[in-house]
């Protein structure tokens, strides 16, 4: 079940789910950095960014940093509407994933015997070292679902991949190969935060790289951050489902409406995604142009 947010229904309550990357959500996400230095309060910001001149202003600088980005930036995002075997890699027990209804969706069954199954996203080359990943619509029902973000190092080739999972509540550091195996670091002192929170769905999460460090956003408002030196890049990305802590009668469930990976160190975009981009703005510049002559 798709849930929004209270911040979501204050910027935009008739947006589509699939249209929460558009312009205006761009838009304040780009003020709400601009500002963030000048510990603007998340009120105040949302009362500039409803400004009729503050909101014209602001979706003109997102289109220009979109289109400066689509030149030196690969930008690749699923909705999740067909499958694409291309670009994600089961690791593990192929059952539990499956695309319906517009999402990815994971599923375990109390019989099954799981600890960490990994989605490894494939069709960008690694290693990553300065990136975002914007998942929207994720939710878990009874299980742990998140995001993984792995390396693995030289001096422990035997061993599983160390990771940083991304889950709606908490970071967990592990180390694991989605085949049934799971440690924790043990040889490496992890640098997550100890923090939990109460949430077990989010309208968006944001996940921003850059060697070594990780910062978090929850819909559009700062969660966590922290530095591990260790992970001067990023070689594994892909969603979780952790099997080891789910109770034998419960059947959990889990969800993503879609994902975006954007970043100044991956691949040169595609013509044909250019092309489409360039189509957007143009509409977009449009429209900002419409209603000031109003």
């Amino acid at each position: 079940m798709k849930t929004r947010t209270y911040l979501s229904e204050r910027l935009a309550p008739d947006r589509d789910r699939k249209c929460r990357n558009g312009q205006r959500w761009q838009a304040f996400t780009l003020l709400r950095r601009v500002l963030a230095p000048f510990r603007v309060t998340q009120k105040n910001v949302i009362a500039i960014f409803t400004s009729s001149f503050a909101m014209r202003l602001t979706e003109i600088a997102a289109a220009l940093c979109i289109l400066s980005m689509s030149v030196s930036a690969e930008v690749w995002h699923d909705d999740f509407d067909v499958e694409n075997p291309e670009a994600w890699q089961v690791v593990g027990n192929s059952d539990i994933w499956k695309i319906a209804d517009g999402f990815l969706r994971a599923e375990v069954k109390r019989e099954w015997e799981l600890d960490y199954e990994l989605y490894r996203f494939q069709a960008l080359p690694a290693p990553y070292t300065h990136f975002t990943v914007t998942l929207n619509d994720i939710g878990t029902d009874r299980t742990r679902f998140g995001f993984a973000l792995g390396k693995s190092f030289p001096d422990t080739p035997e061993d599983d991949a160390f990771f940083y999972v991304f889950f709606m509540d908490e970071i967990r550091a592990r180390r694991f190969d989605g085949k049934g195996r799971s440690h924790p670091f043990r040889l490496r002192v992890s640098r997550e935060p100890r923090t939990r929170w109460d949430t077990e769905a989010l309208t968006q999460l944001e996940l921003h790289f850059r060697v070594g460090h990780f910062e978090v956003y929850a819909d559009g408002e700062f969660r966590t951050e922290f530095r591990d030196a260790n992970f001067d890049k990023i070689e594994i990305l892909g969603f979780v489902m952790e099997g080891i802590n789910i109770a034998n009668e419960w059947e959990g469930t889990a969800w993503v409406g879609s994902f975006t990976l954007a970043g100044p160190t991956l691949a040169v975009v595609p013509k044909a995604k250019l092309a489409t981009t360039w189509g957007r703005l143009k509409k977009g510049f449009l429209s900002i142009a419409m209603r000031s002559d109003r």
